[in-house]
């Protein structure tokens, strides 16, 4: 069952990476003729010109190997950081169905997680200089060592022009962390401010890599609380909004400064 499950949720993952890397956003009202990727579910060779299958029939896969990978790897141990458990699962869940405006469903899978799943790593009285590590509490999933931050953001500035590594943190996403007051610890952990660049410090040695983690496809907690309150948000459960929001910012803001009922005067789209 735990392999199986295993099987059920790497292929539900990657259909759902591939059909929003070459595919059309999900659309409920043209979902059925937007094209996504071809669908292959043998696992043997065959000589067949694969056409692209529509968005609705990928998703429609991809919440099929989900759900069974939930049903198989519930109730079953983890296996390591490595193996998917039904945590991930879930997560996965929740973000697709969140992708699809099911905001109740999202709903549904990302409370599992916040509840049942790991725990959120609080930044308050954290030591570590390197966030992503495999001791953080909030890890839920992880696919071995890959770093994209070499090809997004580099820690040194002429390795970034010789190897034209022009993506960086957009200064309109750092400012929302509220830089000006310097309370969020985020910007302390997941952010560096380098030679006119703002680079992503999640990981932090010469290559920004780590030879333990993934953060191309690593799954954690603290995205099943985000996941939690948007849909919240979206179909106006604003107070499930703020309490999730709430639970996340507490471990993210310096607990001097912290002040839960700063979110309680949004509402509407600036809730969301």
């Amino acid at each position: 069952d735990r392999i199986k499950g295993e099987c059920h949720f790497l292929r539900g993952s990657y259909y759902f990476l591939l059909a929003n890397f070459y595919g059309k956003p999900y659309e409920a009202s043209s979902a059925t003729t937007d094209p996504a990727v071809p669908l292959k579910l043998s696992n043997y060779i065959e000589d067949v010109y694969f056409q692209r299958n529509s968005v609705a029939e990928v998703y429609a896969q991809v919440e099929k190997d989900l759900l069974e990978a939930e049903r198989l790897l519930k109730d079953v141990p983890k296996k390591s950081l490595y193996r998917a458990d039904v945590h991930a699962a879930r997560l996965m869940l929740s973000r697709m169905y969140l992708y699809m405006c099911n905001y109740e469903k999202a709903m549904q899978y990302a409370s599992l997680v916040t509840t049942e799943g790991p725990a959120l790593a609080n930044l308050n009285g954290f030591t570590g200089m390197q966030f992503l590590n495999t001791d953080l509490s909030e890890l839920i999933f992880s696919t071995g060592a890959m770093a994209f931050t070499g090809n997004i953001a580099v820690d040194n500035f002429y390795l970034q022009i010789l190897n034209g590594n022009d993506f960086q943190v957009s200064e309109e996403l750092y400012e929302a962390y509220d830089p000006q007051h310097s309370h969020d610890l985020r910007l302390q952990y997941y952010i560096v401010y380098k030679d006119g660049f703002y680079c992503y410090k999640k990981l932090t040695d010469d290559y920004l890599g780590t030879p333990d983690l993934s953060d191309v496809f690593l799954l954690r907690t603290s995205e099943a609380y985000l996941n939690l309150a948007e849909a919240a948000a979206c179909i106006g459960d604003e107070a499930s909004a703020r309490t999730a929001l709430k639970a996340l910012r507490e471990k993210r803001i310096d607990a001097a400064y912290y002040n839960p009922s700063e979110l309680d005067a949004l509402n509407g789209e600036d809730l969301v």
